[in-house]
């Protein structure tokens, strides 16, 4: 998996071979609560998440998709 900078990473599962470009956001920051099941984002294996893409919580990329 890599994480370039600026780029935030919340309530998600990421799976291998994971590219999150510069500025992109995926899930949500939950602060003091623990994440309920419907804020936690799913990424798949292959992916590639654009340059400043917001991926919001509970969304699903099935393996090898491009956002």
């Amino acid at each position: 998996m890599t994480i370039r900078a600026g780029a935030f990473v919340g309530t998600a599962i990421v799976d291998h071979q994971v590219e999150i470009e510069r500025d992109a956001r995926i899930g949500v920051e939950t602060g003091d609560r623990l994440p309920a099941e419907e804020d936690v984002s799913l990424v798949g294996r292959q992916s590639r998440v654009g340059r400043g893409v917001v991926i919001d919580s509970g969304a699903r990329l099935e393996p090898g998709t491009t956002a």
